[in-house]
């Protein structure tokens, strides 16, 4: 049987969340040091930011519901060869 614990799954979502928030923050300095700073530019960057946050707090509220100590278990069931 092979399990992995719920808890790493979390681990890699919030390295995924704090990757995308550095992106975010390249983003800004980029449009701040090219002087593009314009209605649009900080309109979709806003947009994007607000997306992004709301996805974060979903996710904190469906993870919130769960026993991160339980594991997902993967191959159950595995086949064993029959000792000959």
């Amino acid at each position: 049987m092979f399990s992995i614990p719920l808890s790493l799954f979390v681990i890699i979502y919030a390295l995924f969340a704090l990757i995308t928030l550095i992106f975010a923050f390249i983003n800004i300095y980029h449009i701040v040091n090219a002087g593009a700073l314009n209605l649009l530019s900080f309109s979709v960057s806003a947009l994007a930011a607000l997306l992004m946050f709301g996805i974060i707090v979903i996710t904190g509220i469906f993870v919130s519901s769960l026993n991160l100590g339980q594991a997902a278990v993967l191959f159950e069931n595995t086949p064993t060869l029959p000792s000959l």
